[in-house]
Formats: C-alpha cells, sequence, structure tokens
C-alpha cells in the first residue's frame, strides 16, 4: 500500500498556518492507493487525478483552509471514496467520479462566503454529497448520470444560498435542504424512472423550492417546516403513477403541483 501525504506550509516551517498562490498536484495510478493533502493560506490550487481500484481521499479529508482556493479532484474506478472540505471566502471545490460504487462528500465549513462545492458523476451505485454551513451566498450541486445513485445538497445557518441537484437515470433518490435560512434557492431535478425527490425548508422564509420530474413511478415532497413564510414551492411531474406533496407552515407561502401524462 501506497501512502502520500503533503502539507503545504510557509517558508517550509512546521509552525506556520498559512501560505499563498500553491499548486499541489497530484497523480496516482494503481490500486490500494492512499492520499492525504491539507492547504493552509489563500489563492491556493489543489489537482488530484486517480485512476484504479480501492484507492481513498477521505481519511482524513483533503482539506483547503483560506479565501480564494480552488480544488479540482478526478477519479476513474471503482470503490473510490473522497471527502474535500473546504473553510473560507470565495473557493470552488468540484469532485468528478466515474464508474461504479463510489461516494464523495464536499463540504464548505465555518463562516464562509460566495463559495462553490460541485459533485459531478457518471456511472453506478454513486453517493454524492454537497453541503455548507454557516454563511451565504454560496453554491452547493450534485450532478449524477447512471442508476441507483444517491444526491444530496444541504446548508445550515445561511442566506442566498443554492441547492441544485441533477439526476438522470433510474432508482435515483434526492434531497435538497435549507436549515434556518432566508432567500435560498433548491432545487431537485430528476428524469428516468422510480426516482424519488425531497426538498426541506426548516425555520426559514422567503425561499424558492421546486421539483421537477419526468418519468414514471416519481414520487416529489416540498416541506417547509418551522417558523417562517413567503416560500415558494413549485412540483412538476410529467409521466405515470407520480405522487406530489406540498406541506407549507407560516404566512405568505405559495404552492404550484402540475401533473400530465406523457403522450
Amino acid at each position: 500500500m501506497k501512502k502520500l501525504l503533503v502539507f503545504i506550509l510557509a517558508a517550509g516551517s512546521i509552525h506556520a498556518v498559512r501560505a499563498q498562490s500553491n499548486t499541489v498536484s497530484l497523480s496516482q495510478t494503481g490500486n490500494s492507493n492512499q492520499s492525504q493533502i491539507s492547504q493552509l493560506g489563500s489563492s491556493n490550487q489543489l489537482s488530484v487525478s486517480q485512476s484504479g481500484n480501492y484507492n481513498d481521499l477521505d481519511q482524513p479529508p483533503m482539506t483547503q483552509k483560506g479565501n480564494g482556493n480552488t480544488g479540482s479532484v478526478m477519479v476513474t474506478g471503482n470503490d473510490n471514496s473522497t471527502y474535500f472540505v473546504q473553510e473560507g471566502n470565495s473557493n470552488q471545490a468540484t469532485v468528478s467520479t466515474t464508474g461504479n460504487e463510489n461516494y464523495v462528500a464536499v463540504g464548505v465549513s465555518g463562516w464562509g462566503n460566495q463559495n462553490e462545492a460541485i459533485v459531478e458523476q457518471v456511472g453506478n451505485h454513486n453517493i454524492g454529497v454537497a453541503g455548507g454551513s454557516e454563511g451565504s451566498n454560496n453554491v452547493t450541486t450534485v450532478k449524477q448520470t447512471g442508476d441507483w445513485n444517491y444526491g444530496e445538497a444541504l446548508f445550515f445557518y445561511g442566506n442566498s444560498n443554492s441547492a441544485i441537484i441533477t439526476q438522470t437515470g433510474d432508482g435515483n433518490q434526492s434531497s435538497a435542504t435549507a436549515n434556518e435560512g432566508s432567500y435560498n434557492q433548491l432545487s431537485v431535478s430528476q428524469t428516468g424512472n422510480a426516482n424519488t425527490g425531497n426538498v426541506f425548508a426548516n425555520y426559514s422564509s422567503h425561499n424558492q423550492l421546486s421539483i421537477v420530474q419526468s418519468g414514471n413511478s416519481n414520487y416529489g415532497s416540498i416541506q417547509s417546516q418551522g417558523y417562517g413564510g413567503n416560500n415558494m414551492a413549485s412540483l412538476t411531474q410529467t409521466g405515470n403513477f407520480n405522487q406530489s406533496s406540498i406541506y407549507q407552515y407560516g404566512s405568505y407561502n405559495m404552492a404550484s403541483v402540475t401533473q400530465s401524462q406523457l403522450p
């Protein structure tokens, strides 16, 4: 088993906690590889590429702490795990996987603003999670194409954030969630069979909540719980055997449900 540990610190000192404008590029090809990468500072770039089976990028997670950082991870193979965390402002993290039984989690932690976390997956049995906490004007996106995928995008304690999930395939499940925030956008788009889409806005107001499903045997649910109001919920389904549910708590909410059959 090969194990690579990379720490980027200022002036080569192990006591330094900040560095700027550094670039880390890692490429792995093979089986049973592990990588641990941590960047501290601003305007850093991280690029990781893996090809093979049983690779591990989640124990501990890759981290970038600072402002204006960019991280890109590409994984091709089977049974890979990736966990990527950014803390700061104006950061961007993108993780792309192609293969089977991959697990990806991308997180934006701390009081960060204007960050973007993106998960892109193509394959079977994938799980993609993108989340953020305690910030505003952040975007979390999960894109999946394949079978038996699960996608989750969520935010805690923030305003004007976007959680977007796009799925194409069979047997997909999705959940977009915002807890205690306002003026957020939660969107789920699914195309295929036997999909389940959920949108939750808890203790929040002035949010836009939407689910669009096309196919057969889909179930869509939008819930606004706790104090709040002025939320707009829209649920559109096209196909056979669809079910829909919208529950809103508070005042001045709006709800729309559209169902139709395929020609």
